[in-house]
Parts: structure tokens; sequence; C-alpha cells
């Protein structure tokens, strides 16, 4: 078992930074250390780990088979240290120096972070926010568990322990065509819909996981001939198209 006690922990959050940035440069500009005295943690830790732990690559350093090992449980650590050491004093938004990583896999993503991200400024200037907002993120139960992102805004519930899902406000289901298609002032009947050709987004989870509006649309047999990998990929279809979303 390794001894920590011959280990400065102080090592392990220059670690983390290099994994994170890519470069010893970045790190030291995150930690508010000199670019030597970056270079030199990582050349303790090297010695301490027996392994480069990053290599040159083309942008900046990437991390060895054994870095890549060790980063999800360091990254547990320390976000588990800080935490702990957060709530020990109270959260102070207007002082805090913290990081925090969000996912919104969710159509209105984009603008929902740029009104976060304003909001957050108003009262916490040193905590910075960083956004995902790719429609379909991949492995974002683990990511969360790993410590790779601290919350996720999402229609799809996360069923895994030990997360915790709160309802933030709810969404209409509503049906999208170009301006001046023909079924639009007519009116739209069910038996409509079943002869209707739409633009669909690819699903990230299998049909019994979708929310029940969604569910018993579907089980009215819309004909799906085109699918996208982006949410808003789909308006731009409609309005060039006759199909419908």
């Amino acid at each position: 078992m390794f001894n920590l006690r011959s280990l400065d922990l102080n090592l392990l959050t220059v670690f983390e930074a290099v994994y994170e940035l890519g470069t010893v440069s970045g790190a030291a500009d995150r930690l508010a250390l000199s670019q030597s005295a970056a270079s030199h943690a990582l050349a303790r830790l090297r010695e301490a780990c027996s392994d480069d732990l990053f290599v040159r690559a083309r942008q900046g350093l990437a991390p060895t088979p054994v870095a890549r090992t060790m980063y999800p449980s360091i990254k547990r650590a320390l976000e588990a240290l800080r935490g702990s050491l957060a709530d020990a004093i109270g959260f102070d938004p207007a002082r805090a120096h913290r990081r925090f990583r969000i996912s919104i896999p969710y159509s209105m993503g984009p603008f929902f972070a740029l009104d976060l991200r304003a909001a957050a400024a108003a009262v916490a200037p040193r905590v910075v926010l960083s956004f995902d907002t790719v429609s379909r993120p991949v492995d974002l139960e683990h990511n969360l568990r790993d410590g790779f992102m601290d919350i996720a805004i999402d229609w799809l519930p996360i069923v895994m322990d030990p997360f915790v899902n709160e309802r933030l406000f709810d969404d209409r289901l509503m049906l999208l065509a170009r301006t001046g298609h023909p079924l639009v002032d007519s009116g739209v009947t069910l038996e409509d819909l079943t002869k209707m050709e739409f633009v669909t987004l690819h699903r990230r989870r299998e049909g019994e996981h979708l929310p029940q509006a969604i569910r018993e649309f579907y089980k009215l047999g819309v004909r799906e001939v085109v699918r996208v990998s982006e949410l808003l990929q789909i308006p731009i279809v409609v309005a060039n198209t006759d199909l419908w979303a």
C-alpha cells in the first residue's frame, strides 16, 4: 500500500490541473503558482508514481494510461475534500473560489447556460461555471459519478445512486411545422398525425424511459423519416421541408 505520509498532497492538485488543462502553464495559472513550481511539483509526482504521467502531444500534454487510471479517484477525493471544507466553513457565494461543470442536454441549453452564467456572476464573481450543451451526452451518469460533471439539467432522470433528481419546470409537447405549411391553417387531427412524416431526434435510451407524453405520441404510429443528432437541427430541417417535428 502506498504511504501517503511520503507524499505532499498539494501535488495532487497540480496533477488534476495538468490533466484537465493539458499544459503546465495552464495548471500554474489556475493554482496561482509559478510555472517552475508547477513543473517541479509534476516532476516530484512522476517520481513518486514511477511513471511519466503526461507525455508531449500535438496539443499540450496527453495523460499516460497510468494517469488516466488515477484521475477519477484523485478527482473524487479532491472534490470530496473541497466539499467537506466548504461545508465546514459555510458557502459564501461572494467569496467562494469554486468551479462547477454543468451539463444541459436540452434544446434551450445554450440559452439557459448564458442566463445561469450571468446570474452567478452577479452574486458569485469568483465562481467559474463551464457548460456542456450537447443533446446526446455520452456516459452522463458516469461523468457525474466520476466528478467530471457537477450538475445535469435534463429531461431524463438519473437513475443511479446516490444522485438526487429535482423537478425544475414542465415542458409542453408541441407540433412544429414551417410557415405556410398546407395543414397549419386547416387544423390537425389525430388521424392526420398518422399520415404525417416527421423529423426526430436519435433516442438516448429505450422507449420505455421516455416521458409519458412522448410515449403516447409514438403509439399513434408516427412516421419518422429523418433522424438528427442535435435538437437544434430540427427547426432547420422543418423550416425547409414539409416535415413535421
